[in-house]
């Protein structure tokens, strides 16, 4: 385990695998800690540099009396590859993690990340056939199995990384399926 000393002096605790290829940087979830991606990092590491984190008041960070905003556990990932001279990488976030780096890409661009994986809690609940309507309706589902697998295959294909940025601000949520131009979006209006 390493540690970085943050600009506001709180200690953050990393691993760097470092393996060869762009780093992948992950970022755990609320409560939880860089540990829960322990079989990942031992399945990818020979392959590839992977670079975990403990956020602060997570794990064996530092645990200080402020800077507990996403905003701010952005800025310490950003030191924190910015210590590593990590000019490109792929940036990983499970659940708050997510919200990490959307916080990061909001203030720091994404010039850097060359690709972005979300793993949350899904923004939309499938409405799987064993749910009644009822359930269905309380859960918040507003796709059926069909529609989020072909939700899936859009986010999958060529250009993906750039329509799915996109199309937070600019693509029609009435079709969460289309594909959006990436060289010319829709507007919602």
């Amino acid at each position: 385990m390493r540690e970085l000393i943050a600009t506001d002096g709180t200690r953050i605790a990393y691993r760097d695998s470092g393996g060869e290829g762009v780093p992948l940087v992950m970022l755990h979830g609320w409560g939880q800690t860089q540990a829960m991606f322990r079989h990942q990092v031992a399945n990818l590491s020979p392959g590839r540099r992977v670079v975990t984190v403990d956020l602060r008041g997570h794990g064996l960070s530092g645990k200080p009396h402020h800077g507990y905003r996403i905003a701010r556990l952005a800025r310490d990932v950003l030191e924190l590859v910015d210590h590593l001279r990590l000019g490109r990488f792929d940036a990983l976030g499970w659940s708050m993690g997510v919200s990490v780096w959307w916080s990061f890409i909001d203030q720091y661009g994404t010039g850097r990340i060359r690709r972005f994986v979300a793993v949350d809690q899904p923004a939309a609940v499938a409405a799987v056939p064993w749910m009644t309507k009822q359930e269905q309706q309380d859960s918040g589902a507003i796709f059926d199995v069909s529609e989020l697998l072909a939700l899936g295959a859009a986010l999958a294909a060529p250009g993906a990384t750039r329509c799915v940025l996109t199309s937070c601000v600019a693509c029609s949520p009435a079709s969460p399926t289309r594909r959006c131009s990436p060289s010319s979006p829709s507007r919602s209006p």
